[in-house]
């Protein structure tokens, strides 16, 4: 049971998720004192929570107390460690999450959901060099981990690399072609080709939300900035949309800086915070860095505690701190 649903966990997928979460309920009622069924039971919560719309809040409460029970069975188990650092990223206390991920990683190396996870977090406060160093550490130990592929994609979206992005997201569809794609809209500008991204795109929102009308308000945009204020409001008031909840991105690039922080604070407020801050890649894409400049921008990083992290860790790679001063683009 414990190697069926550590199996499919690891392969993500809703579907494969959820069938972890029960195959490991059953593991860990044969036996109460596995540690290691207990981690991953909490890993499988919480993976199951991020990608659903309802009930996520249940999932993550036991994914956590799955964490602490096999950390109490056994102190040393580094991949409890890691899940407990992802209920610190959702709660953006990145301190805490890093010192998690750092013994997790202590204790074992080789655990590549624990350097995913590190790697995440590392990108997200715009490390992006880092990141990708420890995407590529995951990559050698586990080459078909198919997260790993899409993380490394993300990575190298965000340093404008659309090589060897287009490189892992080969990979990623060649491992998984039912592996959703739309995370790539950052690179349309990018690719010079925004009749192909729209159809990709098109296709991916179709099967996943039901409705085409994310994609066409966005390009409408991007092919006419002066359709913007109508594509933020398509994007806001969209019943279809309103699923979605996480429109961040698509606001980013097309603009709409405000509403963009705004969507950020939504999803905060109804405890999506590890989805929020996994999002806050997009900040960092090459394309758009000129809108890092915004004051409000800067403020908002300071307000969940970014800033404070930078001081402390050294400047990322997108901004500059010096004293109450953050400047923040292209270096």
């Amino acid at each position: 049971l414990y190697l069926r649903g550590r199996h499919l966990y690891q392969n993500r997928g809703l579907a494969q998720v959820a069938q972890a979460v029960e195959l490991l309920k059953q593991a860990v009622a044969l036996d109460p004192d596995f540690a290691d069924a207990w981690a991953n039971l909490a890993a499988a919560n919480m993976v199951k929570g991020y990608n659903q719309e309802q009930g996520y809040a249940a999932l993550y409460r036991d994914g956590k107390m799955a964490a602490l029970r096999a950390i109490e069975i056994d102190p040393d188990n580094g991949f409890a460690h890691a899940v407990l650092g992802l209920v610190h990223v959702g709660e953006f206390a990145w301190e805490e999450a890093m010192r998690e991920y750092d013994l997790a990683l202590r204790l074992n190396p080789n655990e590549t959901n624990s350097l995913l996870w590190k790697g995440i977090v590392l990108l997200s406060l715009g490390y992006a060099d880092q990141a990708t160093a420890m995407f590529k550490q995951a990559e050698r130990l586990d080459p078909v981990f198919t997260n790993v592929q899409n993380w490394l994609a993300s990575a190298y979206r965000v340093k404008g690399d659309v090589e060897n992005m287009r490189r892992h997201i080969n990979n990623l569809h060649r491992l998984d072609p039912d592996f959703p794609l739309s995370n790539f809209i950052s690179f349309v500008p990018d690719s010079g080709d925004l009749d192909a991204a729209e159809e990709l795109l098109r296709a991916e929102d179709i099967k996943s939300i039901g409705t085409d009308v994310l994609v066409v308000a966005v390009f409408s945009a991007l092919r006419d900035p002066g359709r913007k204020e109508v594509a933020v409001k398509t994007l806001l008031t969209n019943e279809n949309l309103a699923e979605a909840g996480d429109l961040a991105p698509y606001l980013w690039k097309i603009g709409a800086i405000d509403e963009t922080i705004a969507n950020f604070h939504q999803l905060f407020e109804r405890g999506r915070g590890l989805r929020a801050t996994n999002s806050l890649q997009i900040f960092w894409d090459d394309f758009n860095r000129q809108q890092l400049s915004d004051p409000t921008v800067t403020e908002f990083f300071k307000s969940i505690g970014m800033v404070a992290y930078w001081r402390k860790h050294g400047d990322p790679d997108y901004c500059r701190v010096d004293g109450a001063n953050v400047e923040c683009g292209d270096p």
